[in-house]
């Protein structure tokens, strides 16, 4: 009888490992499987780990061919402007939560040096191959740059597939290209063998986006410097969030340019120790955007969209970094389902229903 192991990683994946004897049986490959697929478990194990041990244990399986991983997209609960760097980027602090709505990224192994990516969009339910302008294809796309960027600091010479299901808006505050091109650096990092760490993962990562390191790490975490500056918070706050993006976008650099820079900025502090004490009305009371207020000059959509989170009985609602998706937080799921059901029916946009994940 072939054997099985599971190994679960707090409440983003479960990393199942099977033997040869297994998938030549059932799906036809020879070598070893690695997949990710999500998890509701607690329980905290390092993968890396987990996965060292498993193949030192097995000395048939020693190659990984294929795997699936999932992308969050983020939340800012707070975000501040301090000043303008010399570069001319902002100096900021935020402090962000992955949530449980993901793109999907599969990797291959080819037998070429070249990297092919494939993208494919969901909207309304269905897939769609037809290209979208606001999800570059190709080189264009952070998850072509950032395995790009790993093999080019690693030396390798292998090739690799990837085929990227979008789900997560652009254009929303959400994270979504940013979380696509961390998952590409841990997918590549782990198909290609390279056992970097998460903090050389995360160093590679900052030279392709501002948010990207944050996706390396994952769970609630205060990010400084322009965002690539990362100190996890270890809570296990499981936040009930609804998001709706509207039916327009905001361009990041257009909201920054139309900002000013406080005299006196708010401080995050407090929204931190309302999220180590899992109070979720403390959190909400504490949430803050300095972007909400150029957006709303851009779109009378935050607006609009905040006013019918009052009325669904949310704990609080913000707009999601530089926008234009805003969401609301709630006392438990159940709630939460019942808002989304009501802000779907009335207002016809984009609903999900979410919650915070653990590093």
């Amino acid at each position: 009888m072939a054997r099985r192991i599971r190994v679960y990683r707090s409440s983003d994946w479960v990393i199942s490992f099977k033997p040869p004897s297994y998938l030549h049986e059932s799906a036809g490959f020879r070598f070893g499987f690695l997949r990710y697929l999500p998890c509701m478990s607690r329980k905290f194990v390092d993968p890396r780990e987990e996965i060292g041990r498993l193949w030192k244990s097995s000395s048939r399986c020693r190659v990984v061919i294929s795997m699936l991983l999932h992308a969050p997209a983020k939340i800012n609960l707070f975000l501040e402007l301090r000043g303008k760097m010399p570069s001319g980027f902002h100096e900021l602090e935020t402090v962000m939560s992955t949530i449980s709505w993901f793109d999907t990224l599969s990797f291959q192994k080819n037998k070429t040096e070249s990297i092919e990516l494939k993208v494919r969009m969901v909207s309304g339910g269905r897939k769609s191959s037809v290209p979208q302008d606001d999800v570059p294809h190709g080189p264009d796309n952070l998850v072509y740059k950032a395995i790009e960027a790993l093999r080019q600091e690693a030396g390798v010479q292998q090739g690799l597939s990837v085929k990227l299901l979008k789900r997560i808006p652009a254009q929303a505050g959400l994270g979504g290209g940013s979380s696509d091109a961390a998952t590409a650096l841990a997918g590549a990092n782990e198909l290609w063998g390279l056992g970097y760490s998460k903090q050389r993962l995360a160093q590679i990562a900052g030279r392709l986006g501002s948010d990207i390191p944050f996706f390396i790490y994952g769970g609630f975490a205060r990010c400084t410097g322009r965002g690539e500056v990362i100190e996890p918070l270890r809570a296990y706050t499981n936040l009930s969030v609804v998001v709706v993006k509207p039916p327009v976008g905001l361009s990041t650099a257009e909201v920054f340019r139309n900002c000013s820079i406080p005299e006196q900025p708010e401080t995050g502090q407090g929204l931190i120790e309302a999220i180590r004490h899992s109070d979720s009305r403390a959190i909400a009371g504490t949430m803050f955007n300095r972007l909400a207020e150029p957006a709303r000059r851009l779109t009378p959509w935050i607006d609009k969209l905040c006013s019918e989170f009052e009325r669904t009985g949310c704990l609080g609602a913000l707009m999601s970094g530089s926008g234009s998706s805003c969401f609301g937080v709630y006392p438990n799921a159940r709630v939460a389902r019942e808002a989304a059901s009501h802000l779907g029916t009335n207002m016809g946009l984009c609903v999900t229903v979410a919650h915070t994940l653990a590093g």
